[in-house]
């Protein structure tokens, strides 16, 4: 028995992939990186001569990226607060992920496990019940002084104290 496309499925996926993205705000100001509405945005001209724009210099995104051309003109996004300086917000400074974390495959590596090792050394009474697929047991050292006065101490323990 041959199956048919349900068709009011296909309408809202239809709808769906038309209006979604529209519907928020993909926009960041120039100058304060606010996400804006396209229509909602105050769009100045843009001035290829003028030092760069703090979007660009935080963040090495293009102000051209978001940039229309209007009546032959290319202008750029800006909020409503942004063209007057004095009230212009500093935009944040976006920390870059180093190269080394960024090329990490993550399904091949545990990054978290010295994290895991940590939280779960501090909760678990023995050995047997740390389970972590890329902790190695035999990298834990212990002072065998410590140990020493660890035994020494629960045989004190053992004897009550003179009163």
């Amino acid at each position: 028995m041959e199956t048919k496309p349900v068709f009011s499925t296909y309408s809202i996926y239809s709808k769906f992939q038309s209006t979604f993205f529209k519907e928020y705000p993909n926009t960041p100001c120039v100058y304060c990186g606010k996400l804006l509405y396209k229509d909602k945005a105050t769009w100045i001209q843009y001035s290829p001569s003028s030092d760069l724009y703090p979007i660009e210099e935080s963040n090495e995104i293009s102000v051209l990226t978001y940039a229309t051309i209007r009546c032959g003109i290319l202008k750029i996004p800006t909020c409503f607060s942004c063209p007057r300086p004095r009230n212009r917000l500093q935009f944040p400074i976006l920390a870059k992920i180093p190269e080394e974390i960024e090329a990490l495959p993550l399904h091949h590596e545990q990054i978290f496990a010295p994290g895991q090792a940590y939280t779960v050394l501090s909760r678990c009474p023995n050995w047997d019940n740390i389970q972590i697929a890329a902790l190695d047991k035999a990298a834990f050292k212990t002072d065998p002084d410590v140990i020493k006065e660890y035994e020494h101490l629960e045989i004190l323990a053992q004897n009550p104290l003179p009163i």
